[in-house]
């Protein structure tokens, strides 16, 4: 998990045989999810699936989603793995 992925175009994000596909309209970018550390999604046109997100979220990554000032609105955790970011929010 070293990776951070900045999504800032209107792509389309899901998974194939646990590889995150990036659709955009230059074309399609894999990445192995277990090489994830987060995900920055920076615009409010991109789509995720729901498959997606737990994907995501079982290997231990985190997705920041920003507003239309491109400032942090929310951020998704993963509850079910040892994560402590976690942690610290919940105390």
């Amino acid at each position: 998990m070293f990776r951070t992925l900045i999504v800032t175009q209107g792509e389309r994000i899901r998974i194939e045989q646990n590889w995150l596909v990036v659709e955009t309209a230059e074309g399609m970018n894999k990445v192995p999810i277990e090489d994830i550390y987060s995900i920055v999604l920076d615009n409010s046109q991109s789509t995720i699936s729901s498959a997606a997100v737990t994907a995501i979220t079982q290997a231990g990554t985190h997705i920041l989603v920003c507003n239309e000032k491109h400032l942090p609105q929310s951020v998704i955790y993963p509850l079910n793995t040892h994560y402590r970011p976690l942690n610290v929010i919940k105390k």
